[in-house]
């Protein structure tokens, strides 16, 4: 109990200071549009919209007996994220980013897919394009199923896309199919399969890393760098690790236990160092945004 207490302390301490932090006014330029030039402070809307979990600006916002919102006049997003979980993850897990890229004006998507695997159950469309189609995006994942999906779907979509964020990612592979949808195989009738990398994509990438993570190995961080382009922005956390890029603090949190790197990841830092952890999450984050939009 005495936990659990202390975690609860720790949790609200860590959100005024992320509040305090990205606080500040909301304005709009002439033309109506979010002035993504300086710090916003919109009012977010969270709710289930299709198979997504969705974070909106709004104005306007109606609150319950509880304080939460629940309605408001949605704001007219020129930018947005469309971010893919880590394996397994729930996607009310990343709330903590989402919540802080929408207080500055940008939507943010995260697709609810079967059992959390976004790669696994990888979509050959994403809804979201269309469902928002006068929103650029940026495509973001975090880990082995979420960071895959992000390399993917942008090496698929170059011309939707204006940038990738990676959070500890692992690359993958998948098969190649043709026009039916049914896999290529080569002379020898074995499936050809298509590894996924961003070499040839021009489009500036921000990688984020832990230098506690007990989750990947290094051949797989190695790996996963191989796959970029020369010139990525790369940020490694000090005192962070794999996990707490999601909101998971405690072993019961992870959404694959009794696997022994999980575990030690997770206890690998402090309930504080997640927190800061997450605080320079959202500040190097909304930098890199902020530097693309801006130009």
């Amino acid at each position: 109990m005495k936990k659990k207490i202390i975690t609860t302390v720790l949790t609200l301490a860590f959100t005024l200071v992320l509040c305090a932090t990205l606080f500040a006014c909301d304005k709009k330029g002439d033309d109506g549009k979010i002035n993504y030039a300086i710090d916003n402070s919109f009012i977010v809307l969270e709710r289930n919209v299709g198979n997504a979990l969705v974070f909106s600006p709004v104005t306007n916002a109606t609150r319950d007996e509880n304080g939460e919102v629940t309605n408001g006049n949605n704001l007219n997003c020129e930018y947005g994220v469309i971010l893919y979980v880590g394996m397994g993850v729930e996607p009310e897990r990343y709330s903590y980013l989402a919540t802080a890229l929408a207080k500055q004006g940008y939507l943010v998507v995260i697709p609810q897919l079967d059992n959390n695997l976004a790669y696994t159950h990888y979509q050959a469309e994403e809804k979201a394009f269309e469902t928002y189609g006068n929103v650029k995006f940026f495509i973001a994942g975090h880990s082995f199923e979420g960071g895959a999906s992000a390399i993917r779907r942008t090496s698929e979509n170059k011309d939707k896309v204006m940038g990738t964020v990676l959070f500890a990612p692992v690359g993958s592979r998948h098969k190649l199919l043709d026009e039916n949808g049914e896999p290529v195989k080569d002379n020898d009738e074995v499936e050809i399969y298509v590894s996924d990398n961003l070499l040839d994509c021009s489009l500036p990438v921000l990688l984020v890393e832990a230098d506690n993570d007990k989750v990947r190995t290094k051949e797989q961080s190695d790996n996963a760098k191989a796959r970029l382009k020369d010139g990525y922005v790369s940020k490694v956390v000090q005192n962070g690790n794999h996990t707490a890029f999601a909101q998971i603090d405690v072993e019961d949190d992870l959404p694959i236990k009794f696997l022994p790197n999980f575990t030690d990841d997770v206890n690998a830092t402090t309930i504080e160092q997640k927190n800061a952890q997450r605080i320079e999450t959202c500040n190097v984050v909304l930098a890199f945004l902020r530097s693309v939009v801006l130009g």
